[in-house]
């Protein structure tokens, strides 16, 4: 069976996954830091100016025995809202991947556009936004760039 994907050209395709991500989208990338073994993650890209910023979504959240003020860095989303999600999870709001290019993820999901699975809805980008900025492990610049492209 021919797919729609597979008539479109690379450059194209390329040119198509540039145009549709956005900040707020929900994207899964294969990630090859991820321990023990590399593999597709559901990431939120937060910024795409001037470099990539993006948070994970874990199964489970992110054990954190650093501090107590760390416990509300895990934002929890429900699969009934997010259809895309087989279970709940959480936003790892902890910690910022900066470990892609835009040309990686644009790479990505030119390679298979079914990467993009869609949009926060704007109660989750606001929870994003609060916890971002009260956030005492993301950097002056960093909650800057996420705080000026994101919601």
């Amino acid at each position: 069976m021919i797919r729609l994907r597979d008539l479109i050209s690379r450059e194209d395709k390329f040119k198509l996954s540039n145009f549709n991500t956005k900040p707020g989208q929900v994207i899964v990338l294969y990630c090859p830091f991820t321990f023990p073994i590399a593999k597709n993650k559901f990431t939120i890209l937060l910024s795409d100016n001037p470099h990539p910023l993006l948070f994970m979504i874990n199964s489970k959240p992110r054990l954190i025995r650093r501090s107590p003020k760390l416990d509300n860095t895990q934002i929890k989303i429900e699969s009934s809202m997010y259809g895309f999600l087989s279970h709940d999870s959480f936003i790892n709001c902890n910690e910022v991947i900066k470990d892609f290019s835009l040309a990686d993820i644009y790479q990505q999901v030119s390679d298979d556009p079914s990467r993009i699975k869609g949009e926060l809805v704007r109660e989750t980008k606001l929870n994003i936004r609060q916890v971002v900025e009260s956030s005492i492990t993301i950097t002056d610049i960093d909650k800057s760039n996420i705080l000026d492209n994101f919601l």
